[in-house]
């Protein structure tokens, strides 16, 4: 028991001698579709003559951040938020008449939303005074709704974006920073059977503000 005593004060050591921050973090900006590839067997993205164009509009999120400071080197330090964010995405269809070939006529648009619940992970260097790079990565559970019917249903997706930002501490209680996220894993299909897209991915580009509420 001693011995296990003696572990947890040498593992917590560490953890203690750090300076912490946190407080709320909030943000917002553009996304941007790649890599889309349709899914031919799909009934609605499969119809011949059809033109799709799915767009990714916007980002909202708002969260709580701790920010680790190591006392040693304070040019060194760790960001961790719990984040909940809304992504609005563009579902736009369009198609050429027979009678006009050569005419594209728009179909019909439709924007959804997705939920996120997000925990980015971040380590940052202060390059000076108050501007400071990072990058990390951003476990996020994509939640949309599907519904084949009158019955909704809700479809979760995973991926693991990378994120890279730079920032800048105005002063104890304000910090703002230009975030550029990129995801690897589809999270645009919002239906377990017959997916839209077979690849694709999203990105986005926003601007954070971090307020601390408490800084030791």
């Amino acid at each position: 028991m001693k011995r296990f005593i003696v572990s947890l004060l040498l593992l917590s050591a560490p953890l203690s001698a750090q300076r912490l921050m946190h407080g709320l973090l909030l943000g917002g900006g553009i996304g941007f579709t790649h890599n889309l590839e349709v899914n031919p067997a799909c009934d609605e993205y499969g119809r011949d003559g059809f033109i799709y164009n799915d767009t990714f509009d916007y980002t909202l999120y708002l969260g709580y951040r701790f920010r680790f400071i190591l006392p040693r080197n304070e040019r060194i330090f760790f960001d961790t938020d719990a984040t909940f964010r809304y992504n609005k995405l563009g579902v736009h269809r369009a198609y050429y008449p027979e009678n006009k070939p050569d005419e594209l006529t728009p179909f019909w648009t439709l924007r959804n939303g997705h939920g996120q619940f997000t925990l980015p992970l971040s380590v940052n260097y202060r390059l000076v005074k108050g501007l400071y790079a990072g990058v990390g990565v951003e476990p996020v559970l994509d939640i949309s709704t599907y519904s084949p019917g009158d019955m909704p249903f809700f479809y979760c997706n995973f991926d693991l974006p990378v994120h890279l930002k730079v920032g800048y501490t105005i002063s104890k209680r304000v910090d703002i920073a230009l975030v550029y996220r990129y995801g690897f894993f589809n999270t645009i299909n919002d239906a377990k059977e017959h997916k839209a897209y077979l690849d694709g991915n999203l990105s986005d580009l926003s601007l954070s503000i971090f307020v601390p509420f408490v800084a030791k």
